[in-house]
């Protein structure tokens, strides 16, 4: 205690074994506490009202689709079959698989053909064991340049394809 360090500061210890700090009311002017106190006291006084200031390129304010800043969906997300419980065309023209949701109470096979009908090429299968389930995500997906139709063996079963 008493050493003054670089800046000719003399710490003071405030509490406990080599605890070091300085506490001051109204800081000496000119030091990195008054300083800090400056730009804490002034931050209050800062107010960026909504639409009126532009402080930059910080990001896209997208609050109106396809108006603000002129952003605008292209290409669509990903659909998906809704349940199906029984062989099913999920998409009559060229598509890709990206997931594909099961779950059985009873044993089950489950084809994805590459066709608009059964019988086409099988671009992907899974046996099932019976109270079986899965999420199955294709990285890449599964290209299917005819269709993509769903092949079940069982009628209990619940599968979703997600495709596009």
């Amino acid at each position: 205690m008493g050493d003054r360090d670089q800046s000719g500061i003399t710490p003071t210890v405030l509490s406990g074994e080599g605890a070091i700090g300085e506490a001051q009311v109204t800081p000496t002017t000119y030091t990195l506490l008054d300083r800090l106190k400056t730009i804490a006291t002034n931050l209050g006084a800062v107010v960026l009202t909504t639409g009126s200031a532009i402080i930059g390129k910080v990001g896209i304010d997208q609050t109106t689709l396809g108006t603000t800043n002129g952003v605008v969906r292209t290409g669509g997300g990903l659909s998906n079959s809704g349940v199906k419980s029984a062989d099913a065309a999920v998409k009559a023209t060229a598509g890709k698989v990206y997931w594909v949701s099961v779950s059985d109470t009873a044993a089950l096979a489950v084809e994805i053909n590459d066709s608009t009908a059964n019988g086409g090429t099988d671009v992907w299968a899974i046996d099932l064991p019976a109270g079986g389930y899965g999420l199955f995500i294709f990285d890449p997906p599964i290209d299917c340049a005819i269709g993509i139709y769903l092949d079940v063996s069982t009628a209990t079963c619940k599968v979703v394809v997600g495709y596009k």
